[in-house]
């Protein structure tokens, strides 16, 4: 896999397992994810802590995502940044983050898992 933008990557092959964790800063977790990605499903599904969860998929794939935040009008914190990192089979890790200020939710992307041409 090789990351050419923050939402798009190669992958090498039709059948690459990609690897996907999600981390917020701040508690409540609230990242959703297209279901199922196009034309992948979701394999491995889980919370892996409050704040994080873990999911695979074979690319290709294209998925639009969600990221939200729900901060205490009253709190001291202004934004919330989740980050989001991608395993493949193939080359280094790629990733991205997403910041949410406060009042600012949902940011919408769509990630893109292409076949590369050689």
């Amino acid at each position: 896999m090789k990351q050419t933008s923050p939402t798009k990557y190669q992958v090498d092959s039709t059948m690459e397992r990609i690897l996907m964790d999600v981390t917020v800063d701040e508690r409540p977790y609230l990242a959703s994810f297209e279901d199922p990605p196009k034309p992948s499903k979701w394999e491995n599904v889980k919370m892996t802590t409050p704040t994080s969860e873990h999911r695979e998929f074979i690319g290709p794939a294209t998925f639009d995502a969600s990221f939200n935040e729900a901060l205490p009008a009253n709190g001291n914190t202004d934004h919330i940044t989740y980050t989001i990192t991608f395993h493949g089979e193939t080359g280094p890790p790629g990733g991205t983050s997403v910041v949410v200020p406060k009042g600012g939710g949902p940011i919408l992307e769509t990630l893109v898992f292409s076949v590369s041409k050689k």
